[in-house]
């Protein structure tokens, strides 16, 4: 099939997936306003991969001699998948984190601020900035982790392997509804071109999904007054980059990586 005569929304699917990972689909045209409405599956996609993988590692971990205890078992089942997270991605999201940790934490502004911004090298900013967001996400995986090793004593845990599934997809959600909120610096850029399929039915649609995310877990045993917790934080977040962004005259490709990866931390923590 030419890339011409691919549907037009798998065409959306295979972008997505080029654009947010290192996996390349057929049917790709590079038309990334078309992804933006595919970011949040293929985030599921991928996380409901890492997780499979990070669960099936440490349970054969559990095979040797010395078994170890399932906390053991959760801090292994984390760093796999926090390790496929970022050789799925090449580790596109954390640099944009520590790209904009270091220019926030500068306190530069205007022209000063987008050159800190550019610089691929890394600060002292933005180092303690993956090091916050990484160990947190290793913290809150492990954890999941163990939950999921737990309940595997007298069950399939489905309530407590779907939250590590579902962050992925929560993170690139965060990046759609951050694309509604400020226009792009730059049209041409990664970022203005995935800002360009930006519409108020897609922000509706992914707004409703993460109420309906939060319902979800809620049924699934998730204390209510912490899924709004979960919504609360997430949307003091979400503004807080937005404003940041629009402070400095738009989005770039940083701040999606940025809100992807805390958002990804978020959900992850207040779903414990």
């Amino acid at each position: 099939m030419s890339l011409g005569s691919a549907p037009r929304p798998w065409a959306g699917l295979a972008d997505a997936f080029a654009f947010l990972s290192r996996l390349a689909l057929p049917g790709r045209t590079g038309d990334l306003g078309r992804a933006l409405a595919w970011f949040a599956p293929v985030g599921f996609m991928l996380g409901a991969v890492w997780t499979l993988a990070a669960v099936g590692a440490a349970h054969m971990a559990a095979t040797a001699p010395a078994a170890p205890g399932f906390w053991a078992q959760g801090m292994l089942a984390g760093w796999v998948w926090l390790l496929l997270s970022v050789w799925t991605t090449c580790g596109l999201h954390w640099d944009g984190l520590a790209d904009l940790g270091d220019a926030e934490g500068s306190g530069a502004r205007g022209d000063r601020f987008r050159r800190i911004l550019r610089d691929s090298r890394l600060g002292a900013f933005g180092a303690l900035r993956l090091l916050l967001v990484f160990g947190g996400q290793w913290l809150a995986a492990a954890w999941h982790g163990a939950l999921i090793f737990d309940a595997l004593r007298a069950s399939w845990p489905l309530a407590q392997a779907l939250p590590l599934a579902l962050a992925p997809a929560w993170g690139r959600g965060v990046a759609v509804l951050l694309a509604h909120a400020v226009p792009a610096r730059d049209a041409a850029s990664l970022g203005g071109m995935a800002c360009s399929g930006a519409s108020p039915r897609l922000r509706a649609g992914y707004a409703l999904a993460a109420a309906g995310t939060a319902g979800l877990l809620v049924l699934l045993g998730l204390p209510l007054w912490r899924a709004l917790l979960l919504l609360a934080v997430q949307a003091f977040l979400l503004r807080r980059v937005a404003a940041l962004a629009r402070r400095e005259g738009g989005l770039s490709g940083d701040f999606f990586g940025a809100a992807i990866e805390e958002g990804t931390l978020c959900f992850l923590l207040l779903t414990l």
